[in-house]
C-alpha cells in the first residue's frame, strides 16, 4: 500500500490518517515530522523505536501546539519541503539524479 512505499523525513508535512468512522469529521490532525527513527543520531536524549518518529501537530484553536511520537504507518505524506542544493532522483528510475537549482514556494489559506 501507500504507507509501505513512502519513507518519512525531517521537515515532512503529514497528517493523521483517519479510519472510516473519523473521515467524515472536520478535525484533522497535520503537523511536522522532528525526528525519524531509521535517520535519529544515536547521541539523542530519547531512543525512537524503529517505524516510529517524532511529529509536532499544528495546534487547532487555544490547543497551540503539541508534539508525540507516531507509527510511521498512521501517517500520510502531504508534503516534502525541497531546497537549493537538495539531490534528487525520479521514483520510476531511481538512478538518475538531479540537483535542485530553483524553488518556487505558494501558500494558500483556505477558511
Amino acid at each position: 500500500g501507500e504507507a509501505a512505499n513512502c519513507r518519512l523525513f525531517p521537515h515532512d508535512l503529514v497528517e493523521h490518517r483517519s479510519n472510516g468512522s473519523q473521515r467524515k469529521s472536520r478535525r484533522c490532525w497535520r503537523g511536522q515530522v522532528y525526528r525519524v527513527a531509521e535517520l535519529a543520531d544515536s547521541d539523542s536524549e530519547e531512543e525512537l523505536q524503529t517505524g516510529h518518529c517524532k511529529v509536532q501537530w499544528l495546534g487547532q484553536g487555544s490547543m497551540g501546539y503539541t508534539t508525540s511520537i507516531s507509527k510511521v504507518t498512521t501517517l500520510r505524506l502531504i508534503d516534502r519541503p525541497f531546497v537549493l542544493g537538495d539531490r534528487v532522483a525520479r521514483v520510476q528510475d531511481p538512478g538518475s539524479l538531479g540537483l535542485v537549482v530553483q524553488v518556487k514556494s505558494a501558500c494558500l489559506f483556505v477558511r
